[in-house]
This record gives C-alpha cells, structure tokens and sequence, in this order.
C-alpha cells in the first residue's frame, strides 16, 4: 500500500461511495450539464465532487484537486503541482445514471505530474482497488 493511502483514507473514498448509492437510489433529477460545459453529470457526481475537496486537504494539506466536475481544474497544469490529486468523482456517469455498478470513483494522486498512487471505488458493488 502506498504511503499515501491510508485505512482513513480508504473509508473517505467508501462514505463518497455511499453517498453516490444513496442518491442514485433516492433517484436522480434529470441529467445536468457540468460546469465545464463538455459532458454531463448528475447530483451524484456533484456531492461526491463535493465531499473529495472537502476530505482530501484535511489528510494532504496544500494539496491541488483536479476535478473533472470543477471548470478551473481543466486548466491546471499538472506537472507543475508538488502534489495533487486528480478526481473524477463519477467514473461512467452514464452507467451510474443507468443503475449499472459499472462505475465508480477515481482517485489519483500526483507529483510533478507523475502518478504515484491510485484508488478506484465500485460503489455498487463494494469493491475497492488501490
């Protein structure tokens, strides 16, 4: 296990997950746009968006998040963060709105734009890979 990845840390990224699965049952409002304008995403997508920018710089403080769903992020040049974490907070969007557990959150962590560690959670099923 990388250093970066800790039990806390692992649970972080599994309560996102519960999160996303509660919505996604609750049922999800129609479709919307994300602020970067160039896919879309639901309420889903945005809470866990949320919930990852708060948590994260709690464990890394000054650490970047590059956020699929956050506009700005999509100018960050990467290869010049000492540390940052790349997040789509929804990974398959389109499965997660379809009821598929063929999705899942993405986490990956960078220095000087090369990855170092990694973690993928499939909510729905509750599988978790690092």
């Amino acid at each position: 296990m990388s250093h970066l990845i800790s039990p806390r840390l692992l649970g972080v990224v599994r309560e996102a997950g519960q999160l996303a699965q509660r919505i996604r049952v609750d049922g999800l409002h129609p479709i919307l746009k994300s602020a970067a304008g160039d896919n879309f995403v639901t309420q889903g997508d945005y809470a866990v968006s949320d919930r990852m920018r708060d948590k994260l710089p709690k464990f890394f403080p000054g650490i970047e998040i590059v956020d699929e769903e956050v506009a700005k992020s999509h100018d960050i040049d990467i290869a010049k963060l000492a540390l940052a974490a790349v997040i789509d907070p929804i990974d398959g969007t389109t499965k997660y709105s379809e009821g598929s557990n063929d999705c899942g959150i993405s986490v990956g962590f960078v220095v000087y734009g090369e990855p170092i560690a990694g973690i993928i959670y499939q909510f729905g099923i509750d599988k978790m890979y690092w």
